[in-house]
């Protein structure tokens, strides 16, 4: 389990932390299991992951409120 280094630019996390959400994706993919998310998957090869994908590869409209 490693904290993700993608913190600091990642929208999704920014918008959870903003909203103060205690959401489980925090807990499992930000601060725990952050080699399983996609956004930080594409960020390792060099694509820019969807402003609107979510760590587990889904796709959120929310986010972009």
């Amino acid at each position: 389990m490693s904290k993700c280094p993608h913190l600091s630019i990642c929208p999704t996390f920014q918008r959870f932390r903003i909203q103060n959400i205690k959401s489980p994706w925090i807990k499992m993919y930000c601060m725990g299991h952050s080699e399983l998310c996609k956004r930080k998957q594409m960020l390792e090869i060099g694509k820019e992951p969807p402003v609107t994908l979510m760590p587990n590869g889904n796709s959120s409209g929310a986010l972009m409120r």
